[in-house]
């Protein structure tokens, strides 16, 4: 089974390392701990503004989807 865990950042700042590290390390094993089961985790960054470098590469770690506002724009367009 699987399921996606998302952050979505609305600030104008470029999304840094510390908030992909912390969805990851911080908030995924305690949702997982409350399920049963065998689960493969997705991750989903959402950003109105840009990503750091950092928090591309520690995103790339868990090959997380990144989307910011312009890529979900012309997305739905």
């Amino acid at each position: 089974m699987m399921f996606t865990l998302g952050v979505c950042e609305w600030g104008t700042d470029a999304v840094g390392r510390i908030v992909v590290r912390g969805l990851i390390e911080e908030s995924a094993p305690r949702v997982l701990e409350r399920l049963t089961g065998e689960w493969r985790t997705h991750y989903a960054f959402f950003s109105r503004g840009a990503f750091t470098d950092a928090a591309k590469e520690e995103a790339a770690k868990v090959e997380a989807r990144m989307v910011d506002l312009a890529q979900l724009d012309r997305e739905l367009q």
